[in-house]
């Protein structure tokens, strides 16, 4: 895969990681209007998911074991997105009240800094 196209992903990542640390009148402001949660959670699996890591991996974007925190992550939102009702992703109000995305915040902003438990 061509190198500018991992790099656009790569930086696609971390930007959707940054977002879903942020506070939610921030995520809104950077999101915008509309369904920001859902946004958010697509946009991490877009640049996630892909099949990118190998190529992250190949082009040393990231070490072996950084993809092991990614992919721990990748199963942390899974499971607090897993049993959550529509409106979860897609009503702003959720997004600052339900406490399910505040330990997403809190649990990305830890990945971020790489003290994940």
């Amino acid at each position: 895969m061509d190198k500018n196209i991992v790099q656009y992903h790569y930086s696609e990542l971390i930007k959707s990681l940054i977002t879903l640390a942020a506070p939610a009148e921030n995520q809104k402001y950077i999101k915008g209007y509309g369904h920001v949660g859902d946004d958010m959670i697509i946009e991490f699996d877009s640049h996630y998911n892909l099949g990118m890591t190998v190529y992250y991996l190949n082009i040393g974007l990231f070490s072996d074991k950084q993809l092991q925190k990614l992919d721990d992550y990748d199963k942390f939102l899974d499971k607090k997105c897993g049993e959550q009702e529509l409106d979860f992703f897609t009503d702003f109000d959720q997004l600052k009240s339900n406490p399910v995305w505040e330990d997403i915040r809190v649990g990305t902003s830890k990945s971020l800094s790489g003290n994940v438990s």
